[in-house]
């Protein structure tokens, strides 16, 4: 490796660190969508149905002991604020006391939901939980899933698809390429 790529990783590095008052500088990782959800937490929704109905069954695919009170937290969340982010995408989510780790589940509705008479219908619900105690990452992860979910044509090209696996793929498939990218960029701008 050059001395000038050298430079340039060690100075990314350092840009995406984060300095807490008495620990050492951390390296920030990167959180990725691929990283959270699996093929087996997508799912088609091919006939028509209720929001309510799509909210159950993404948090029934995240396998918790009480699917209940999860279900209730995104009620509640749902009911502080729509988590429609745009045309067709909505990001159901909350903050669970107790959770080890962010957990999320997709779910494509071929027909899609509606849910106010003056939105377009929802086609795409990425639902995910995170632990109450790390709200850092909470919001580093739902900027990354907007990054993704949000780009032109993504939700079309999803909506092509017909497989979990494919759509898993698909998604690791754009993180990978948005990943290239960026170091790609960084190493031009230096």
């Amino acid at each position: 490796m050059s001395l000038r790529k050298k430079w340039l990783r060690d100075k990314l590095v350092k840009e995406r660190s984060v300095r807490k008052f008495d620990s050492p500088i951390q390296e920030m990782k990167p959180i990725f969508v691929s990283d959270h959800l699996s093929s087996k937490n997508i799912c088609f929704f091919e006939t028509a149905c209720t929001q309510e109905f799509v909210l159950n069954e993404l948090v029934s695919m995240l396998s918790f002991d009480d699917p209940v009170s999860i279900s209730n937290a995104i009620r509640e969340r749902e009911e502080s604020g729509s988590t429609v982010v745009t045309s067709g995408i909505a990001f159901p989510h909350a903050r669970i006391s107790g959770l080890g780790e962010i957990r999320a589940a997709l779910g494509i509705c071929s027909t899609g939901i509606q849910t106010n008479s003056e939105e377009d219908p929802i086609r795409l619900f990425f639902l995910f939980v995170s632990p109450a105690e790390d709200t850092r990452n909470h919001l580093r992860f739902l900027t990354s899933a907007s990054s993704l979910f949000l780009k032109e044509n993504f939700l079309h090209d999803l909506m092509e698809l017909k497989t979990h696996e494919a759509v898993w793929l698909k998604i690791l498939e754009s993180e990978v390429k948005n990943k290239k990218v960026k170091v790609e960029m960084a190493l031009s701008n230096a």
